[in-house]
């Protein structure tokens, strides 16, 4: 849902926010690893998304993770985001990479013992600015339950055609697995303590699929609600895909955030 009525919409958009070189440069191309399916979502509908990114060549910026904005100066990601070898950009309040509405800086990567298998907390400079593109998500209460049987919303940067660059924020609806059937589904692949199992929406017809290896942090929100951090399809077929619980990482998050 939008946080701005019509005309609301056209005076955000007619303001670009701070932190937008002259000059943008291209995002690299690379070879598609996409969601499959889905929708291109809408203006503000999903305003806490955003891109990290990586320049390896000095030229071309290429998106590597996505991510969710906590608070003006916070994002949540998945933690292999901050083992990357160089520190990558946040590009947030967009739809479409080519243009974006805001550039942040990373200051700071965060994980500790328990979370550095799972989820990272990264520090941004300058600070976000709250807007009709670009606010925070709601987090989970304390070790709050994901209910089997729910459908939930993924959001990820996609390619629109095959060896393109990233570029589009595309949704799709997840049905949640009860972890039982799930740790059956995915022959015991991963100790499903801390994670959610979700199936695409019309996954078995090969209309949608979160089939992708270059979306980890990607959000999966229930009611403007962040309940899971996409960490990995584990099989590319109509088994379920695999999101970290955020509810029960609220007391890292608070300590080091204050949110």
């Amino acid at each position: 849902m939008s946080c701005c009525n019509v005309g609301l919409i056209l005076a955000c958009c007619a303001v670009l926010a701070s932190g937008v070189p002259d000059k943008l440069q291209p995002l690299k191309t690379r070879a598609s690893s996409k969601i499959i399916g889905g929708t291109p979502a809408a203006g503000g509908e999903f305003p806490w998304h955003v891109s990290l990114q990586n320049n390896y060549d000095g030229q071309n910026w290429t998106h590597v993770c996505d991510g969710s904005i906590i608070s003006s100066e916070f994002i949540l990601t998945h933690a292999w985001c901050a083992y990357n070898p160089s520190r990558p950009r946040i590009v947030a309040g967009t739809l479409n990479l080519t243009t974006p509405g805001s550039i942040h800086n990373i200051t700071e990567m965060i994980t500790d013992d328990r979370t550095r298998r799972h989820l990272a907390l990264v520090r941004v400079s300058p600070p976000f600015q709250f807007g009709c593109n670009t606010r925070p998500v709601q987090l989970p209460a304390r070790f709050a339950e994901t209910t089997a049987g729910s459908v939930f919303t993924v959001t990820a940067w996609v390619p629109l055609e095959i060896f393109e660059p990233y570029s589009t924020l595309f949704k799709l609806q997840s049905l949640i697995v009860p972890k039982d059937e799930c740790s059956i589904l995915l022959e015991g692949f991963v100790d499903l303590i801390y994670f959610i199992c979700a199936t695409d929406v019309n996954s078995l017809s090969e209309v949608n699929s979160m089939c992708s290896h270059q979306s980890y942090g990607a959000p999966l929100v229930h009611d403007g609600e962040l309940r899971g951090v996409f960490y990995s399809p584990i099989y590319c077929d109509d088994r379920p895909t695999v999101y970290i619980e955020v509810s029960l990482f609220r007391d890292w998050i608070f300590r080091v955030t204050g949110v």
